[in-house]
């Protein structure tokens, strides 16, 4: 025969045992869903994780091609500067010795017009031909 609710003297037992049994189950399944999200979670952050090291890893190859190019750029453009220096030097050299070789041959060519001088006379100027040009009678062509 069943006993009736109020009168079974272990029901209030068993109904602590039930419901310590029911929450001790609902806490263990929380807990196994809390533990699977988080194992989840911590896979899918692992993996952003390894992509972010990747990616920074791409971008420091990619800082270090960069770079070097730069350098290599930097490296032209300083032997560029050298070379023009260089050439700027050899102009102000040429130019120079352009400049004396000016003045040794204007020296020659004073000296040469002492020479003539001296053994010829002085050459007279253009004034002084047209002043004798005006002090003589013209001349005319014969008929």
């Amino acid at each position: 025969m069943a006993l009736q609710p109020g009168n079974d003297p272990d029901s209030a037992r068993r109904m602590k045992h039930q419901f310590i049994t029911t929450i001790t189950t609902l806490l263990m399944v929380g807990a196994t869903v809390l533990g699977v999200t988080l194992t989840i979670m911590d896979g899918r952050f692992e993996q952003i994780d390894a992509r972010f090291e990747q990616m920074a890893t791409q971008v420091d190859t990619r800082f270090e091609r960069v770079e070097g190019r730069i350098d290599r750029l930097e490296d032209r453009v300083e032997r560029l500067e050298t070379r023009m220096d260089d050439q700027f030097r050899e102009m102000n050299d040429q130019f120079r010795d352009m400049h004396d070789q000016f003045r040794a041959m204007a020296t020659a060519i004073g000296r040469l017009e002492g020479l003539i001088q001296g053994r010829y006379g002085p050459t007279p100027t253009e004034a002084q031909r047209s002043d004798r040009e005006d002090d003589q009678p013209a001349r005319r062509a014969p008929v």
